[in-house]
């Protein structure tokens, strides 16, 4: 095998064809010479000196190699550690659905941008429209089902469910005007605002923040460790069922109580292979706006290391990127009509809402799939959050105030973790921890 991968194949046989056929098994031993071989060898001759009338010929026989090596574990020598290479028709699924939905993103923008520079319609008329083109959007991933059906992977259904959230709020701050200062100001602005999930950073005055410098940097590498720690949640996921702590194949919500407190150990580690997933993602986006010159605002503030409490996780270190777009486009329009406590409602109910929605773009095909699971999580937060700020100025209050961080972030998760079984039912028993197992590369324990 070893050989083949070096790039030495039999006359009239392609080298990736070769390849290919000596890696139909499982576990392949792969030193790094031999890649670096392999890799250089089809430089030199494809690359640096391309034969046209073998170029087809080659093209076909690379993709041939990479499908015999999907699936595959890659054993590092003396060790017994390898490198699963990941599923490469979900990856370039994922990938392309991804790179489709930022451009389609970008083409609805810019409509939308266009209409409401329209004179030849009244403000309540645009905003109607772009409202209902922002329904639309949200509608898009059905639309995408109905053509191509199930998609290889559920990670794909939820990297749909994602962009159809983020571009139907992106709208709805378009429409209502109720996204940051500055950030309709122009096309400019409205575009990198709009087209992805990461958070465009703006001065006093409205403009775009320059990245400052080494943000490049940092975004990269925080990118690189949270992705790191992601392979190794799902390395330690696929031999536990994602529930460690219970027997395999186990949904915590079944169990009386959700679990508790045998299901905790579970619910935590599902806790933090959404962090690193959803912070890794974004910080991905931030590295590309910060290598265009764009400053960006951090996404998560270590929610699961240094929470102060059910108030500081949510609104100060969870996913602020949701948490923005509810304080502007939900808390603080109804705050002013209706006060802070129906707003608080109203932003935990909407909450709750858009992550049915995700749920059911994930579950689409799963007729198993019961809905209702984040609007009990969110509620039973919202009373949290609630009972938390009516004992404020309680001596238990003050108590809790001054131990240590360590000890404040513990006593958040024991009464924040209990319930998240009812958030995470949807995308365990949904498969979605299983199948990103199967897709996203990542390091493994072999025998």
């Amino acid at each position: 095998p070893e050989v083949a991968l070096l790039g030495i194949a039999p006359p009239g046989e392609s080298r990736f064809r070769a390849g290919a056929a000596a890696m139909e098994y499982r576990n392949v031993s792969l030193a790094g010479q031999s890649a670096i071989g392999f890799c250089g060898k089809w430089a030199e001759e494809f690359v640096v000196q391309p034969r046209s009338d073998h170029v087809v010929a080659e093209v076909q026989s690379l993709f041939g190699c990479m499908r015999a090596l999907s699936g595959n574990v890659l054993r590092i020598p003396g060790v017994q550690v390898g490198f699963y290479v990941g599923d490469f028709p979900a990856l370039i699924e994922l990938n392309v659905l991804l790179i489709a939905g930022v451009l389609l993103t970008m083409a609805a923008s810019l409509s939308c941008w266009m209409l409401r520079q329209s004179t030849a319609l009244s403000p309540a008329s645009k905003r109607r429209a772009i409202l209902g083109i922002a329904v639309g959007w949200a509608l898009l991933p059905f639309l995408v089902f109905k053509a191509h059906g199930p998609m290889r992977s559920q990670v794909t259904n939820m990297s749909m469910s994602l962009q159809g959230v983020v571009g139907f709020f992106r709208l709805v701050e378009l429409a209502c005007r109720t996204g940051p200062k500055g950030f309709d100001m122009d096309l400019r602005r409205w575009i990198a605002h709009s087209a992805t999930c990461a958070m465009v950073a703006y001065d006093d005055e409205g403009r775009i923040k320059p990245a400052p410098k080494g943000l490049f940097r940092d975004c990269a590498l925080s990118t690189v460790v949270h992705l790191l720690l992601y392979g190794a949640i799902l390395s330690i996921g696929e031999r536990t069922t994602f529930v460690p702590g219970l027997p395999k194949g186990t949904d915590p919500i079944s169990l009386p109580l959700l679990g508790f407190p045998w299901s905790f150990p579970a619910a935590y580690f599902q806790t933090w292979g959404i962090y690193c997933s959803l912070n890794g993602s974004m910080q991905f986006w931030r590295a590309i706006y910060a290598a265009l010159g764009i400053a960006t605002e951090i996404p998560f503030r270590q929610p699961l290391v240094y929470p102060a409490g059910v108030r500081d996780f949510w609104g100060r270190r969870w996913n602020l990127l949701v948490h923005s777009i509810m304080k502007r486009s939900i808390f603080m329009p109804c705050a002013k009509r209706l006060g802070p406590s129906v707003a608080a409602i109203a932003s935990f109910t909407v909450s709750g809402l858009f992550h049915e929605y995700m749920w059911f773009v994930l579950n689409w095909f799963d007729m198993n799939y019961m809905p209702g699971g984040p609007m009990l999580f969110f509620a039973a937060q919202f009373v949290l959050g609630m009972v938390e700020s009516s004992l404020k100025n309680t001596w238990p209050a003050r108590v809790v105030r001054v131990l240590p961080w360590p000890v404040q972030t513990a006593l958040t998760k024991l009464v924040t973790i209990p319930f998240s079984p009812w958030f995470l039912q949807g995308l365990h028993a949904g498969g979605l921890f299983m199948s990103a197992a199967v897709v996203v590369p990542h390091f493994v324990v072999v025998s």
